[in-house]
């Protein structure tokens, strides 16, 4: 009785190995007629050596791949303390250094703006404080053009978002070239 059981077990162990032998040699038969190679599949040989873009891990030979190295704009980082410095809503300040917010119009502290149902808010007051609260403790990535040695247009991203299109959406300045209130 065992020794029956034991030559259908092998008879159906080896039904099954045939079956998956036939089943790879089936897709290696139709791999072999496959005439026209995927041209949006890259190919290692160029992918490793001579493009710089893949989609692959690539080991970079850096005495025989010379490639360009792209600077980043964004070049100056800065850390704002958890109270920024913010006379107005379109600039800021750290370490005694005044940050101008290219492409927006702020609001100053004092500002008075009408809504369009004429009601009267303190639009400056409102900006400033949400200005505080967006950018406390934040590290902003900056692209700096000096006017002065303390004072700089910025062009910033927040958390990789453009800083003018955040404060815009929220209503925290207009569009436009900044105004410099004399002192």
């Amino acid at each position: 009785m065992i020794r029956t059981s034991m030559k259908a077990f092998l008879t159906l162990l080896l039904q099954l190995l045939f079956v998956l032998a036939f089943a790879l040699w089936s897709f290696w038969l139709i791999s072999a007629f496959e005439t026209e190679p995927d041209s949006t599949a890259p190919s290692l040989a160029t992918s490793a050596i001579d493009a710089p873009w893949t989609t692959l891990p690539t080991r970079i030979d850096r005495i025989r791949q010379n490639f360009e190295v792209v600077a980043d704009p964004f070049d100056v980082d800065l850390k704002l303390p958890a109270r920024p410095v913010i006379s107005e809503s379109g600039s800021f300040s750290v370490n005694g250094h005044h940050y101008l917010i290219d492409g927006v119009r702020g609001y100053h502290a004092r500002e008075i703006c009408q809504d369009r149902q004429g009601h009267r808010t303190a639009c400056g007051n409102r900006a400033i404080a949400g200005m505080i609260a967006l950018l406390s403790n934040k590290w902003l990535q900056c692209r700096s053009h000096d006017i002065d040695r303390y004072i700089h247009i910025v062009s910033c991203k927040l958390d990789g978002r453009p800083l003018l299109e955040e404060l815009l959406k929220r209503g925290f300045g207009k569009e436009g070239p900044f105004v410099i209130a004399p002192l």
